[in-house]
């Protein structure tokens, strides 16, 4: 309301300014000072309204991706790739919606009343002509925003098909190589890539013809109010400066309405977009909610086994605080972070950096001679411990890996070690010296948890816990 006031005044200080020199009077200084004070708190209402605007799209865009990523844990049938292209591309086409349409079109709202109310009171036969003439704005804006809504849905189908499509393939992609397969699956995504071309360039035309028809539109109406006052003047039945600061304001009065049919095109992905996000978090809350019961680790050695994709690793993703809180581990500490702050552990992938194997185990703890080597033996890389770590095989990045788990449980003096497949790509002997390994830590006090599928870890375990 502040920016339209400014507005309203800016229009009336040029008025009054020019209506005053053709009229031969002295230009009121204050006119000046009003002129000068509209301009700046537009330029700076402009500036914090888009500052505002953009604040509010990255919190509104970070918890809707927060609880999208929550709500993929109860959707694990659904695909990856449809995750990928709604929690990426389709909340990033939430900006325009978040930032610019529902902003302008709230602006909108309340600038429009006040812009009618001061033509009305200033001039009646200006302000009927803006009452008729500003509905075909809108008028026409619903009627391209329903076509260009079916198209925007059908293009952001199209991008969601070729997103699974083409994850599908990298799946299956050494089965396609080894039947000769390859060339055909070229052939299909080049097929559904052109579907997505077209239906982008429909959804532009029609972004475009609806642009032009709303710019049209509001320039004619426009044209109408100034003809009108034109007229009026030519017969001396308005005054000159009444009359300019009209047609000053005459297109600030359909400027709104024109924002919010250009941002409405803008934000047409987005809204699509939210369209998928909202399905996609209804289907996950419509289904029932277990609350599992407490999860807690007996003393020595805990293996759990089970097939794969089960939700053995989701345990530990949750013990850590990787997945959504369902209260068993509140027994080791309350919230995630001061149980990462007491437990060592080793995932299942490696991760490594640059430099030697030493330093990856130490990583960036401070360094102690006595636990690094203790570390490299345990994980039997004691003879790798100054080679580049970029050469090792998968087997030697595992067993970093874990040599970096025991390194922090005995510079931490921790009593929790949780190991994801300590042994999947190890030899046999190898494989041997760290179950025997890990018989000793637990026999010196220490909780060992391991995720495996071999059966050899049975022998050792005090306890066996089957995911079922």
């Amino acid at each position: 309301m502040a920016g339209t006031a400014a507005t309203i005044a800016l229009a009336y200080s040029v008025g009054a300014f020019v209506a005053s020199v053709f009229s031969s009077k002295t230009p009121s200084t204050g006119l000046l000072f009003v002129f000068l004070g509209a301009v700046g708190f537009k330029a700076f209402q402009a500036w914090l309204q888009e500052w505002l605007a953009v604040k509010a799209a990255s919190s509104a865009k970070q918890e809707l991706r927060m609880r999208l990523v929550n709500a993929s844990w109860n959707n694990p049938q659904r695909s990856s790739s449809e995750l990928g292209v709604i929690a990426g591309r389709g909340l990033d086409a939430l900006d325009p919606y978040f930032a610019k349409y529902i902003p302008q079109l709230i602006y909108t709202v309340i600038v429009t009343p006040i812009m009618i109310a001061v033509f009305w009171f200033t001039d009646i036969a200006s302000g009927i002509t803006l009452l008729i003439t500003l509905p075909l704005v809108p008028l026409f804006m619903i009627l391209i925003g329903w076509a260009t809504a079916e198209l925007q849905a059908r293009q952001f189908d199209s991008l969601s098909r070729l997103a699974g499509h083409f994850a599908e393939v990298l799946k299956a992609f050494g089965t396609l190589k080894l039947f000769g397969r390859v060339r055909n699956q070229e052939k299909v995504i080049a097929e559904v890539s052109s579907d997505l071309r077209r239906r982008t360039m429909k959804v532009l035309r029609v972004s475009f013809l609806s642009g032009f028809t709303l710019e049209l539109t509001a320039s004619l109406s426009v044209a109408l109010i100034a003809v009108s006052i034109g007229l009026r003047l030519v017969n001396a039945e308005i005054d000159f400066g009444v009359a300019l600061f009209l047609l000053i304001l005459a297109p600030e009065a359909f400027l709104p309405l024109r924002a919010v049919g250009a941002n409405f095109h803008a934000s047409s992905e987005g809204m699509a977009a939210a369209t998928k996000v909202l399905d996609y978090l209804d289907a996950s809350n419509g289904k029932p909610q277990h609350s599992a019961p407490e999860f807690a680790f007996a003393s020595g050695v805990t293996v759990i086994s089970g097939p794969s994709g089960i939700g053995k690793s989701a345990l530990f993703a949750e013990l850590l605080g990787f997945a959504p809180e369902q209260n068993r581990f509140r027994w080791l500490a309350e919230t995630p972070e001061l149980r990462r702050e007491l437990v060592s552990w080793m995932p299942q992938q490696p991760k490594l950096t640059a430099g030697t194997v030493s330093e990856n185990v130490t990583g960036y703890s401070e360094l102690n001679p006595t636990y690094l080597t203790e570390a490299l033996d345990f994980a039997a890389i004691a003879d790798l411990a100054d080679l580049d770590a970029s050469r090792l095989s998968g087997g030697e990045a595992a067993r970093v890996n874990l040599a970096r788990a025991i390194y922090r449980l005995k510079l931490k003096k921790l009593r929790y070690l949780l190991l994801d497949e300590p042994t999947a790509s190890v030899d046999l002997s190898t494989a041997r010296t760290i179950r025997a390994n890990i018989r000793d830590l637990a026999n010196q006090g220490v909780t060992v948890v391991v995720i495996t599928h071999e059966r050899d870890f049975l022998a050792l375990a005090d306890e066996v816990v089957e995911i079922a």
